[in-house]
């Protein structure tokens, strides 16, 4: 039977998850695997097996005997590699003949010509990403590593196998050339090479179908970097992708995503007039969203048990507890919805279209889903969806068994720290409460609860005032305040309130009302709900100390 080392003889390229099982009682079986398992990646890093051979001596030893007895400059380049990359993992007296430089450098001639004959000279284009990864990337890489004698050669060679390539649509397959030899300021490429590499981009881009808009963005972020002192020509190629941005596609939101890559390019360079251009049509793309969205919903029933166990776990013939037992019985809980979150992992549905990004009305995204706070606060909202129904029972209950009307509910709500001088403010709020008039009470609520918010703080004996730019003094943000609260208030109740009031991944309720930026069919009583909760959480941090154990220390 034929070895392994004479099998390997024969090979064209190295395949790394190969086992070779029919060679394992091989003499060399190892040593030979453990070479094989070695991968480039496509900076042109060799990546090493997760394990590491036990004799490794004795394998530098093989390692020099088969570079110098093998004809295949695959393996013989394979070989030459190895030996430099593992330089400090043995004693250079191993070595017989030459230094370890001396082996990167054989290294590196033999992938030039691997490069030339499978890529330059190529008559397909099959296994061109591994050959451009293993041979010329690999070569560059290591050329790097010693300033090797071979650059003016490999850059050239470089030049010329781009040029060769005109699978314009395969963007990881050009473009090596502008970023080994003209971003990297250290390469001294004369004038010639330059436009050779630049005009062949431009070619590309010209050439190129404009229905190809991640391939055209490809070459035209290459040319704007390299024309960004020649605004005029920079122009010139942000005409050609704002035209693509157009061709219609038929991936849901595709268009829109190609106007969000013209924005950040015009932010990039500083095309302002473009830019907002750019953001018009952004939302244009977005106004039919709708028709691409569909609702997950879990189907739930309040049934006379679950109504009544709520009510039992509340009622107080106090009316200041019972109050004080609703609120601590809606204050959202990070750790319940966490396990939530664990529960919808396994989910197919959960993990596409959960914890995504937040679009609003118009189809524009206005938050996207980064972090796992972002996810937390995100996921809550569904939570608190089936917790207001719950809450809604709750204050009912409230209301009929102390027969609370407007005007005893404000008495029991309104307190002279939060909110001195809004009495009747305040009163109007809780009248329109009780009038279903959701959109007075939900508008004058926000910033009746931001004060009240502000004026807890200062009870905290915390300074609620900053300097601004005009050598005086305002009010420090909401952001602010709820940051600086977190000292004094629980976890639970600080994720509460940013849920409710601030939180772009959440409810926002107050940005959202301040900023004029909700329909007319978002303002209704569930927000109106989430708000009189927020009234009788200030209340509770404030006059029910002693029967609620939802602050620290106050």
């Amino acid at each position: 039977m034929v070895s392994l080392t004479a099998y390997l003889e024969g090979i064209e390229r190295i395949k790394s998850n190969e086992r070779y099982d029919e060679f394992k009682n091989d003499k060399y079986y190892t040593f030979e695997i453990f070479v094989l398992n070695h991968n480039i990646d496509i900076h042109g890093n060799l990546r090493k097996p997760n394990y590491i051979i036990d004799n490794l001596d004795d394998w530098i030893i093989y390692l020099e005997q088969r570079s110098r007895s093998t004809k295949n400059k695959v393996m013989r380049a394979r070989y030459n590699d190895l030996l430099w990359t593992y330089r400090d993992k043995y004693k250079r007296s191993l070595l017989s003949n030459g230094n370890v430089k001396d082996k990167c450098e054989l290294a590196i001639i033999d992938y030039l010509e691997l490069a030339e004959e499978y890529i330059l000279k190529r008559s397909s284009n099959d296994n061109l990403s591994y050959y451009l990864r293993y041979y010329l990337y690999r070569s560059w890489n290591l050329a790097k590593q010693i300033k090797s004698t071979s650059f003016p050669k490999l850059i050239q060679l470089m030049i010329d196998i781009e040029d060769s390539i005109d699978e314009d649509k395969k963007i990881g397959l050009w473009g090596f050339s502008y970023k080994n030899l003209i971003n990297k300021h250290s390469i001294c490429l004369c004038l010639e090479q330059e436009e050779q590499i630049i005009d062949k981009i431009i070619m590309r881009v010209n050439r190129m179908d404009t229905k190809d808009f991640y391939a055209l963005e490809y070459g035209i972020k290459i040319l704007l970097e390299y024309y960004k002192n020649k605004p005029e020509e920079q122009e010139r190629y942000l005409d050609i992708l704002e035209a693509s941005t157009h061709i219609q596609s038929s991936n849901p939101f595709e268009n829109q995503r190609y106007c969000d890559c013209l924005i950040q390019l015009c932010h990039k360079y500083n095309f302002k007039e473009r830019k907002e251009r750019a953001i018009k049509n952004y939302q244009y793309y977005g106004e039919d969203f709708q028709k691409y969205i569909f609702t997950i919903e879990e189907e739930f029933v309040i049934t006379t048990e679950k109504k009544q166990q709520l009510i039992e776990n509340v009622t107080s013939e106090v009316p200041s507890t019972h109050l004080s037992n609703i609120v601590n019985q809606f204050i959202l809980s990070k750790e319940i919805i966490k396990k939530i979150m664990e529960e919808r992992e396994g989910n197919f549905l959960s993990r596409m279209f959960f914890g995504t990004s937040i679009v609003n009305g118009d189809g524009v995204i206005t938050k996207t889903i980064s972090t796992k706070e972002d996810a937390l606060f995100h996921e809550a909202k569904s939570y608190w969806q089936v917790l207001l129904p719950y809450f809604s029972i709750a204050i009912e209950n409230l209301k009929d068994r102390h027969q609370l009307n407007a005007e005893t509910l404000t008495k029991l709500l309104f307190d002279n720290t939060l909110y001195k001088g809004q009495e009747k403010t305040f009163s109007i709020v809780i009248q329109a409460y009780f009038d279903k008039d959701f959109f007075s009470m939900c508008y004058i609520a926000v910033p009746l609860i931001e004060n009240g918010l502000r004026n807890f703080l200062s009870k905290c004996e915390h300074t609620i005032y900053e300097q601004n730019k005009h050598e005086g003094f305002e009010n420090i943000t909401l952001t602010r305040v709820l940051t600086t609260l977190e000292e004094y208030l629980t976890e639970d109740v600080i994720f509460h309130l940013k849920f409710i009031l601030n939180e772009k991944a959440a409810l926002n309720i107050r940005n959202n009302l301040t900023h004029g930026l909700l329909s007319d069919s978002n303002i209704n009583e569930w927000m109106a709900l989430s708000l009189l909760h927020v009234l009788m959480l200030l209340k509770s941090l404030i006059g029910f100390e002693k029967e609620s154990n939802i602050s620290k220390s106050v």
